[in-house]
């Protein structure tokens, strides 16, 4: 049975004669002003039309044969994105709720939704092959549609978006940037999605997919820095260092992991000669999460931050406070 409208009486002229959806804001500026001697010209009598045009009008309809795709609350996908709706809705809901558990960890938020294009396959780009990869510049992240299904993908690329808003500097190009450094950015990344999911494998459920040219990382690790390894071994050794961690810290009353809330504010206070060079990325960093932990935890985890990092051949030193 439909309702019957509710009248509601004017204040400015005393008449019940407004329904609950009617603009009584309108009818009282005229109402005013006429009892004011005041005459309502032919333009302010266009702008209240176009007002109430703006608070009842619909969207538009789309442009026939235009391709559209989502603008979700933070992801927005490209024109030539070669995603369905139920992808675009699945992952704006994924990295959504990875968004607020990082802000809830401390994380600045990024001014710019991050930019995604899937592809239907593997790609190039910048002379390389990726399933995965992200363009500083444009704040966008290109995706191999078959590795949609994995968690860990996609918000690692959003990981990106964070750590570039949070520390610019890191993307300029005018800072000399040591490769121990990207490597150092590149463990945070993976590791913050294991760690929000709350499993130690990165891609786990790409390898299970039996999806081909990617390995993994498994970050209960027993891996230690050896003088004269490739760079590219840190990451399974920051990455390991950050599980165990994890593990030992335990969780805040609100569900955080200190080590994330350690992370996500220690990465911002890197500065340009911090990233210039491996031992100055080690010592940095180390100083970084104990100035965090003394700042947030009254340095609750300094002693175990310092023995986990040292025995993984991450501190150059015990890195003084400052």
């Amino acid at each position: 049975m439909a309702q019957r409208m509710k009248k509601r009486r004017c204040p400015a002229c005393d008449r019940e004669s407004f329904s609950d959806n009617e603009p009584i804001a309108v009818h009282q500026l005229i109402t005013r002003s006429r009892r004011q001697g005041l005459m309502i010209g032919a333009s302010l009598g266009i702008g209240v039309a176009l007002w109430i045009n703006v608070l009842t009008a619909t969207a538009p309809a789309p442009i026939p044969d235009s391709p559209r795709h989502l603008d979700g609350r933070a992801v927005r996908f490209t024109a030539n994105s070669q995603s369905n709706d139920d992808d675009e809705v699945r992952i704006d809901g994924e990295i959504s709720g990875f968004a607020d558990y990082l802000i809830r960890c401390g994380a600045y938020r990024p001014p710019v939704k991050l930019g995604m294009q899937v592809k239907p396959g593997a790609f190039e780009a910048e002379g390389e092959t990726w399933h995965s990869h992200y363009l500083s510049e444009q704040r966008l992240t290109l995706v191999d549609r078959d590795y949609l299904s994995d968690p860990d993908f996609i918000d690692k690329e959003y990981g990106h978006l964070v750590m570039q808003s949070s520390c610019p500097m890191f993307w300029s190009d005018s800072v000399d940037v040591c490769p121990e450094a990207g490597d150092l950015e590149d463990a945070i990344v993976c590791y913050l999605p294991c760690s929000y999911h709350n499993h130690s494998y990165f891609g786990r459920t790409a390898i299970d997919a039996g999806l081909s040219g990617f390995d993994g990382t498994e970050y209960a690790n027993n891996a230690v820095w050896k003088s004269g390894s490739d760079s590219a071994s840190m990451g399974p050794v920051w990455g390991g260092a950050f599980w165990e961690l994890r593990q030992q810290m335990g969780r805040d009353p609100g569900g955080e992991s200190p080590m994330d809330r350690l992370l996500l504010r220690a990465w911002p206070m890197l500065g340009e000669k911090d990233v210039a060079d491996s031992p100055s990325v080690r010592a940095a960093f180390s100083r970084a999460l104990l100035v965090q932990d003394r700042a947030l935890y009254g340095s609750k985890h300094v002693a175990l931050i310092t023995s986990v990092l040292q025995r993984r051949g991450l501190a150059i030193a015990s890195p003084a406070i400052p």
